[in-house]
């Protein structure tokens, strides 16, 4: 697929059972686009560094990233989903995938996610106890509120990553979002869906 100024090689499979429009894939990346990301950040300064990154995000793509295929037509979800990204720019890769950026699939706009692993909530592996997952969800949904977000609490809209002490809940499918709660709304937010 073409991204910025590259075609991008990748394999991939669906992600999970819930979601068959999201791929999960591998890039095939040459030993230049594998030394090329430890150069630019071992050699350069972080300024001309970040500048780098911005511009040319698609030489500085990971080894596995995320493709969530357009489903039917979701052009205002997909608006929503994206507005929500840039507001919580700071909770990239802590409680949701960071947005590397987007391209053109089958006709229409999909973006590229990191991959957070870990597995869906909604599947049989993502099973926990509910005090736990109470808990987990409660901090994840704390975060999205205080930046004024209304997340769509569903079980397949939640990944359970890491384990034990270091296992976290983070938020995936960003579509369905309300945007700009009140402080009120943030409290009830997590109250009433935890």
């Amino acid at each position: 697929f073409p991204f910025n100024k590259r075609i991008i090689s990748a394999t991939g499979t669906q992600a999970d059972t819930e979601h068959p429009h999201v791929l999960r894939l591998w890039v095939n990346r040459s030993f230049l686009d594998r030394i090329l990301p430890v150069v630019v950040t071992g050699l350069l300064p972080s300024l001309p560094a970040r500048w780098l990154r911005s511009r040319s995000p698609e030489l500085f793509l990971p080894a596995q990233i995320v493709l969530k295929r357009k489903i039917d037509d979701h052009t205002r979800s997909f608006d929503a989903e994206r507005a929500a990204y840039d507001r919580l720019r700071p909770l990239q890769g802590k409680v949701m995938p960071v947005l590397l950026g987007q391209i053109e699939y089958d006709g229409a706009r999909a973006p590229l996610l990191s991959d957070i692993g870990g597995v869906c909530l909604a599947e049989p592996a993502g099973e926990m106890l509910a005090g736990e997952l109470g808990r987990l969800i409660g901090e994840a949904l704390g975060q999205l509120a205080v930046g004024g977000l209304l997340h769509d609490v569903k079980l397949d809209n939640f990944h359970l990553v890491g384990e034990g002490q270091g296992a976290k809940i983070m938020v995936v499918d960003l579509e369905q979002v309300d945007l700009d709660l009140s402080e009120e709304d943030d409290a009830w937010v997590v109250r009433e869906n935890v």
